[in-house]
């Protein structure tokens, strides 16, 4: 029978651990673009809020604006229905089951941010409580020292940034790619070489080409 993961919590004081704190996530490791890390380091210096996966050059993070902070917490949580419902109602574009999460919760700033594992997939869910009805959140993920995306969170119905985006996708000699996206075709095996919806690299027939070139071989 199959244990539930307990529940890891470290409570960080504002000003003891602002500069690229390291977690241990092996329990729950995240895929982020194509890459999967068992470790990931919380930076809260200056006005941003910076989560790296690795350290020195060609970094891979996620990089927002610092809601108000007092404390930090980190927990590593266990698969939750209802957060996986959530997700998917957020981030359609995630396909893969829920197996756990990473939060960074700011104490007395009630904001929240997690990392969802889903495998081959991965999200970030982002919830800030906020006083400004028109404020908007921009979160840019940064793979290789690059940025590839940049979200952007506006408020909900109840004056909350609450949301979520699928931080997955594929990588193949340093380039990243979105999930759906053609890597390479080639056109004598009529074949695609693609990131899948569920962010696996695979080789996929090219139907209509074959189709075609079979018509052309009949005559």
């Amino acid at each position: 029978m199959l244990r539930p993961l307990p529940v890891l919590l470290a409570v960080i004081a504002a000003g003891a651990a602002r500069s690229n704190k390291m977690f241990d996530i092996s329990s729950r490791p995240v895929t982020f673009y194509g890459q999967t890390y068992k470790q990931v380091y919380l930076d809260l210096t200056g006005d941003n809020v910076t989560i790296c996966f690795n350290t020195g050059p060609g970094q891979d993070c996620i990089v927002g604006p610092l809601a108000s902070l007092v404390q930090s917490r980190f927990e590593i949580r266990p698969y939750s229905e209802s957060t996986e419902k959530l997700i998917r109602r957020l981030a359609p574009t995630i396909k893969r089951n829920l197996k756990g999460s990473v939060s960074f919760d700011y104490i007395f700033g009630a904001s929240t941010l997690m990392l969802h594992d889903f495998g081959t997939q991965a999200a970030l869910y982002v919830f800030i409580d906020i006083d400004d009805r028109n404020a908007s959140y921009a979160f840019d993920a940064v793979v290789n020292g690059t940025v590839v995306d940049t979200f952007t969170f506006t408020e909900d119905s109840y004056g909350n940034i609450n949301g979520a985006t699928d931080i997955s996708g594929c990588r193949r000699s340093g380039v990243v790619y979105k999930p759906g996206t053609v890597i390479s075709r080639d056109p004598e095996t009529f074949s695609d070489l693609i990131c899948n919806e569920f962010a696996v690299i695979e080789t996929r027939l090219i139907e209509s080409e074959l189709v075609r070139a079979e018509d052309r071989q009949t005559f």
